[in-house]
Order: C-alpha cells, then structure tokens, then sequence
C-alpha cells in the first residue's frame, strides 16, 4: 500500500514527504453481470443488461511509526484527519468521537466537570461547555475530551454498487437508458451541524427545525450558538450515500435516406435525477487528491445535467 509519508523534520533538510509502502490490504468481492435479448424480430429489439458488484477491503497491517494515538489500544493509525487508515477497517475509515447524545441540563455539565476533577483535570470539555452541546465519549479515561479518545465511528465502503441498462427499439425508434445505484456506504457532510459565525455570513443549512433547545430537548443536532466553533467530529455528520440515479437517456430516429448514406436524429440527456437522502450535493463524487478515502462533500455544485439534440449522418 503505497502512501505519501511525511518524515520529521531535520536540521539539515527540514520536512519532507515521499511516497512510502506503509502496510498491506486485502480485497475481496464478487461481481455479477446479467445480459439479455429478450426480443428480436423485424420490428422489435429490446435488451436489458444488469450489474452488481460488492467489494470489501481491510488494512491487515501498517507502520507503526508516526502513527496517529487513538483511544482504540492494539490498533494502528495513519493519518490525522476524518479519514484514516486504520488496521482492521477499510481503507478511509472515518476517525471521531463517540457521543451520549446531547446535554440537557446544566447539572449534566456539572456531573462531568465533577467527574474530570476527580481524575486531576480541570474540565470535562473545556470551560465552555453547555446545556445543548453534545456530550462527547471520554474513551481514554482520563477525565477530559482530546484528540486521543477518538475512534473509527464509520465506513464509506458500500454494500453494493452497479448499474444497468435498458435498450429498446421499434422500427425506426429506439431508446437506450443508463442508470446507476449505491446501497450503503456512508460520506461525511461537514455543513450538517456547523455554528452560526459571529458575523452571519456564509449561511447555508444549519438543520434550524432539528437544533435542540431547552423547548425542543429530542431535537438530533446539537443547539445553535451563535460564534461558538464548530463542533467536533461525529457520526452526526455522516449520512447514507445510497443512490438511484438516471445517467443517461437516448431517444433516436433512423433517417430513411438509403443503403449508402444513413442518417439519425436524436435527442440526449445525462444526470437527470438522482434519488438519495444524502443532504449535499452529490453521494457519489469524492476528492481524487486524497490518499484514501475522498468520501466528504467537495463541491458546493452537484453533477452537471445536459441536454442535447442533433443529426448525424454515416456514408
């Protein structure tokens, strides 16, 4: 497994990265494609063609050194942002912070401050914690929330994913369609549960009719406080990327013109509708500069759709 691998920094040279064989991985799928010609006659052809592929992989093994300290004892990670390489998960593994929910009162806050003084520490969470913050795991044990109690919190590996296709003709007609399909996997939307900034600006989709509240205490998300940071990583931002989408659609006509010249009208669309209940942009783009994983929002337009019409003709 081929990764770029930041070196300490020298004396000499300062830091440095180079592309390094950090670990190994495993792969194991299976892939099924079902095609058919159901119908061929003078006036009639249709085909159906049918894919489905499931895939699993898992890192066996990395480098220990430079490894990220995680609350996970025995297990190795590489990498320090949301999507890791971690042994015993797939590759792009997201890395964050368990949660017990959201606090409901200030007795709450004060039952953990308590809890972190008895181990020596100040705060539980930093001294602003509140009613309506979400009440993050302690996985180490030692009486306050830091990157070390982070753990693997998720997968972006689907179930299955495929497509298929549906090409029927009538005389002089035919109508070819594309779709395609995810079932499972998950991808991060890091706008899920951002703050209001100080100066309100950038607003985009801050989940207003599920943000708790002292008069809203079953709401999902975390409350609202307007110049607080952002909140730390959890399940809450990632969401099922499971797809159904329309590619691509071809209606066409064979112009009558004779044996030597032919011609074809036609009218062409793609992306005409995705269904998913992933609230971004797009479920199925990801970053192609990361070195694993790539499974968050990047882009704030979804794919493009197209529409075309034209005429060809074959001598």
């Amino acid at each position: 497994m081929i990764w770029a691998y930041d070196f300490p920094s020298s004396a000499v040279g300062g830091s440095m990265s180079m592309n390094r064989n950090v670990g190994a991985v495993t792969n194991r799928g299976v892939e099924i494609n079902l095609t058919s010609h159901l119908i061929a006659n003078k006036d009639w052809d249709l085909h159906l063609s049918f894919n489905l592929a499931h895939n699993k992989n898992k890192v066996t093994k990395l480098v220990a050194e430079g490894a990220t300290q995680t609350a996970m004892e025995g297990v190795i990670v590489q990498g320090s942002s949301n999507q890791v390489l971690a042994e015993g998960y797939p590759m792009g593994a997201f890395l964050g912070y368990a949660h017990n929910g959201i606090i409901q009162s200030w007795d709450r806050v004060n039952e953990l401050n308590a809890y972190a003084q008895e181990l020596g520490q100040d705060y539980y969470n930093g001294n602003e914690l509140k009613p309506g913050n979400l009440e993050l795991v302690d996985k180490d044990g030692n009486g306050k929330i830091e990157t070390y109690d982070r753990v693997i919190i998720g997968s972006p590996d689907p179930d299955v994913y495929g497509g298929f296709t549906a090409d029927v003709r009538y005389k002089r007609f035919s109508l070819f369609a594309n779709f395609g399909y995810q079932i499972g996997g998950q991808k991060l939307y890091n706008k899920a549960i951002q703050n209001l900034p100080g100066q309100l600006c950038g607003l985009i989709d801050y989940g207003l009719d599920d943000r708790w509240s002292p008069e809203n205490p079953n709401a999902t998300l975390p409350a609202l406080y307007i110049g607080e940071g952002v909140p730390s990583f959890t399940d809450l931002e990632l969401f099922d990327a499971s797809f159904f989408r329309l590619q691509e659609v071809r209606l066409t006509y064979d112009l009558p013109l004779g044996k030597v010249v032919k011609g074809q009208v036609y009218l062409a669309a793609t992306n005409l509708f995705t269904i998913t209940s992933y609230p971004g942009t797009d479920p199925a783009t990801v970053s192609t500069s990361s070195n694993y994983g790539g499974n968050y929002e990047t882009s704030t337009y979804p794919g493009f759709r197209s529409l075309s019409v034209g005429i060809k003709f074959n001598l």
